[in-house]
Protein backbone atom coordinates (compact mmCIF):
# COMPACT_ATOMS: atom_id res chain seq x y z
CA UNK A 1 0.00 0.00 0.00
CA UNK A 2 2.94 2.33 0.32
CA UNK A 3 2.95 2.34 -3.23
CA UNK A 4 -0.57 2.68 -3.65
CA UNK A 5 -0.79 -0.85 -5.04
CA UNK A 6 -2.86 -4.20 -3.87
CA UNK A 7 -2.76 -7.29 -4.45
CA UNK A 8 -5.98 -9.93 -4.19
CA UNK A 9 -4.70 -13.40 -2.37
CA UNK A 10 -7.45 -14.87 -2.17
CA UNK A 11 -11.68 -13.76 -1.72
CA UNK A 12 -12.18 -16.68 0.86
CA UNK A 13 -9.55 -15.42 3.35
CA UNK A 14 -11.13 -14.87 7.03
CA UNK A 15 -8.33 -13.90 9.30
CA UNK A 16 -4.49 -14.72 8.04
CA UNK A 17 -1.95 -15.34 10.74
CA UNK A 18 0.56 -12.73 10.70
CA UNK A 19 4.44 -13.43 11.92
CA UNK A 20 5.84 -10.71 14.29
CA UNK A 21 7.79 -9.12 11.45
CA UNK A 22 4.79 -7.86 9.99
CA UNK A 23 5.81 -8.89 6.72
CA UNK A 24 4.40 -12.81 6.10
CA UNK A 25 1.37 -14.25 7.18
CA UNK A 26 0.05 -18.08 6.37
CA UNK A 27 -3.64 -18.22 5.64
CA UNK A 28 -6.15 -21.29 5.17
CA UNK A 29 -4.88 -23.80 2.80
CA UNK A 30 -1.63 -23.31 4.14
CA UNK A 31 -0.48 -20.98 1.75
CA UNK A 32 2.68 -18.15 3.08
CA UNK A 33 2.22 -14.55 2.00
CA UNK A 34 4.24 -11.47 2.11
CA UNK A 35 3.48 -7.94 1.69
CA UNK A 36 5.90 -7.76 -1.33
CA UNK A 37 5.56 -11.20 -3.19
CA UNK A 38 2.73 -13.62 -4.78
CA UNK A 39 1.46 -16.47 -1.69
CA UNK A 40 3.15 -20.35 -1.89
CA UNK A 41 1.76 -23.11 -1.16
CA UNK A 42 3.35 -24.65 1.66
CA UNK A 43 1.62 -28.23 2.02
CA UNK A 44 -1.35 -29.89 3.85
CA UNK A 45 -2.23 -29.73 6.90
CA UNK A 46 -3.82 -27.26 9.58
CA UNK A 47 -1.86 -24.39 10.66
CA UNK A 48 -0.90 -24.04 14.53
CA UNK A 49 0.95 -21.14 14.77
CA UNK A 50 4.32 -18.85 14.15
CA UNK A 51 7.08 -20.03 16.67
CA UNK A 52 9.16 -16.65 15.91
CA UNK A 53 9.23 -14.38 12.66
CA UNK A 54 10.48 -16.85 10.21
CA UNK A 55 9.57 -20.47 11.45
CA UNK A 56 5.74 -21.62 12.08
CA UNK A 57 4.35 -25.03 12.85
CA UNK A 58 1.55 -27.01 11.24
CA UNK A 59 0.06 -30.64 11.23
CA UNK A 60 0.05 -33.01 8.84
CA UNK A 61 -1.25 -36.58 9.02
CA UNK A 62 -0.03 -37.65 12.96
CA UNK A 63 3.24 -35.44 12.34
CA UNK A 64 4.01 -31.99 13.28
CA UNK A 65 5.79 -29.37 10.88
CA UNK A 66 7.98 -26.84 11.27
CA UNK A 67 8.37 -24.55 7.85
CA UNK A 68 10.98 -21.94 7.71
CA UNK A 69 10.65 -18.64 5.56
CA UNK A 70 12.42 -19.17 2.48
CA UNK A 71 13.71 -22.52 4.01
CA UNK A 72 12.49 -26.22 3.72
CA UNK A 73 10.14 -28.14 6.45
CA UNK A 74 11.25 -30.28 8.99
CA UNK A 75 8.36 -32.99 10.52
CA UNK A 76 8.40 -34.84 13.48
CA UNK A 77 6.37 -37.39 15.38
CA UNK A 78 4.13 -36.39 18.28
CA UNK A 79 2.13 -38.77 20.94
CA UNK A 80 -0.47 -35.54 21.11
CA UNK A 81 -3.69 -36.84 19.66
CA UNK A 82 -5.23 -34.83 17.30
CA UNK A 83 -7.87 -33.75 19.21
CA UNK A 84 -6.21 -32.46 21.75
CA UNK A 85 -4.71 -29.42 19.40
CA UNK A 86 -8.21 -29.05 17.69
CA UNK A 87 -8.47 -25.52 19.34
CA UNK A 88 -5.07 -24.09 17.30
CA UNK A 89 -2.02 -23.36 18.56
CA UNK A 90 -3.86 -20.70 21.60
CA UNK A 91 -4.83 -23.84 23.12
CA UNK A 92 -1.12 -25.47 24.79
CA UNK A 93 2.49 -24.69 25.08
CA UNK A 94 5.42 -24.88 22.72
CA UNK A 95 8.71 -26.09 24.65
CA UNK A 96 11.33 -26.58 22.69
CA UNK A 97 14.32 -28.77 23.75
CA UNK A 98 17.67 -28.52 21.89
CA UNK A 99 18.97 -31.94 22.35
Amino acid sequence: LREGGTLLYSPDIVVPMWSTDNIHFVYDGLFLGAVDSLPTSIGDGGFLGWVDTNHYLYRVEGMFAMGAVGGEPRTFSVTVPGSAIGGGASSFTFIFVNR
